[in-house]
């Protein structure tokens, strides 16, 4: 079995996202997307994910692993989909934006983290919410109002300072950032993690959308328009108590789903 994801100690999400973290899969080979020198010829298995995995940038590594003649099954599980980014621009929420694409057509077995509607894979949000913090900190009281958590790559128009303290998704302290979401009661956001730690700890979440993965969520933050804080958007963000249980259940399916098709995975 062989486990590939985007493998950068620099982001904390894509860090913690694989599986592999999380459940007791047997001892296999982990690969970095990105590394083209990766060679399959001997696995059965291949799990790609989590993370961000279906935008342009991988392209030409998905449709590596997905060839037509693999000699392995190819599974997908918590990966997300950006069929549009724009660095700088907030993307308006009105708009229908496709959720899903073509990345991970021909996988044997998809988990994806987009939720809709019209749904076209299953959904198994990213596996990082089988963290055991996540259970201790959304029982806190937050001692702050608003947090920023911002992408390390497009920060947030929003000057921190004062009263608003801001981190981001740069490094790989899981532990460090979810005690920051878990100390605000709201959390104003451009990433997908920012969201999602932040409902599954029971925050209420308003996000700056710059791309439409961030529209993809089963539990739905506050969409801003404008780098402002309005009144009216805090007062309309809801916490989510059910979303960390139907998270961590999503996954422990899709894991009892793909071992009894599987065997021992």
């Amino acid at each position: 079995m062989a486990f590939v994801f985007r493998a950068d100690p620099d982001n904390v999400g894509d860090w913690w996202s694989a599986p592999f973290r999380w459940f007791p899969l047997r001892p296999s080979t982990v690969y970095d997307l990105i590394d083209a020198r990766q060679d399959f010829a001997d696995e059965k298995i291949v799990v790609v994910g989590g993370g961000g995995l279906g935008t342009s940038f991988f392209k030409a590594h998905i449709e590596r692993l997905k060839r037509a003649d693999r000699p392995y099954k190819l599974i997908a599980w918590g990966v997300g989909v950006d069929e549009v980014r724009e660095r700088g621009a907030i993307l308006d929420s009105g708009k229908d934006y496709e959720l899903f694409g073509t990345w991970f057509d021909g996988f044997d077995d998809v988990g994806i983290r987009a939720f809709s509607e019209n749904q076209k894979y299953r959904w198994v949000p990213c596996a990082s919410c089988m963290a055991p913090a996540f259970f201790k900190l959304r029982a806190t009281r937050p001692d702050r109002r608003i947090g920023l958590f911002q992408h390390m790559n497009v920060p947030l128009a929003i000057a921190p300072g004062g009263e608003i303290l801001a981190t981001g998704n740069r490094g790989k302290n899981l532990t460090e950032k979810l005690e920051f979401l878990a100390r605000h009661e709201f959390i104003v956001t451009n990433t997908y993690h920012g969201v999602y730690w932040a409902t599954l700890l029971n925050r209420k979440v308003l996000c700056v959308p710059f791309k439409s993965g961030l529209f993809s969520f089963k539990h739905r933050p506050v969409y801003l328009k404008s780098p402002e804080i309005g009144d009216a958007a805090l007062a309309a963000a809801r916490a989510y108590p059910e979303s960390l249980d139907e998270a961590r259940e999503a996954n422990i399916a899709f894991y009892r789903d793909l071992t009894a098709k599987y065997g021992d995975i």
